[in-house]
């Protein structure tokens, strides 16, 4: 008896072991980490003072980077247009190519409930590489409430 019962518990242990599953695994992975220094772009903002009589039309008005300017709606008149004024710190720009900034964002002013959408960023590079001017398109709906609206839009210059 006493052998079947031997037999018996070896049988049991070794059919165990073959169903054995794992209850856990371990392993590990690396972390790298790339830290560079960025130069500060300093700016002047773009200033535009924009009159109208007749705001029932929209209008799309472009402030060019050496402060000329179009218009596309005569009920629209522009008093002055200066651009945007940006000079860096420890570098040089040399590509405009090379400047980011969004696509579209829109101007908006306290307690209005209409915006001003400004788009077609142009950046030119003058003083030898440390200035860049940034001229826009600024697309005013029709029906424009008066008001004083902004926003800021961040640059960005990548170094070649």
């Amino acid at each position: 008896m006493r052998k079947y019962f031997l037999l018996s518990a070896v049988t049991m242990l070794i059919a165990n072991n073959v169903n054995a599953t794992a209850g856990a695994a371990r392993g590990q992975f690396s972390v790298t980490t790339v830290v560079g220094l960025m130069d500060k772009i300093d700016c002047e903002a773009m200033g535009i003072t924009i009159l109208s009589y007749d705001t029932s039309d929209k209008a799309t008005i472009t402030i060019n980077s050496d402060g000329t300017f179009s218009n596309d709606n005569e009920n629209f008149s522009v008093e002055a247009s200066i651009p945007a004024n940006c000079s860096i710190s420890n570098n040089t720009f040399s590509n405009a190519e090379n400047f980011g900034a969004p696509e579209s964002i829109d101007m908006i002013a306290d307690g209005i409930d209409t915006t001003i959408t400004i788009s077609n960023f142009t950046f030119e590079i003058t003083d030898n590489g440390s200035n860049v001017k940034i001229g826009a398109t600024l697309n005013i709906p029709a029906n424009i409430k008066e008001g004083w609206y902004g926003v800021s839009v961040p640059i960005e210059y990548y170094y070649e």
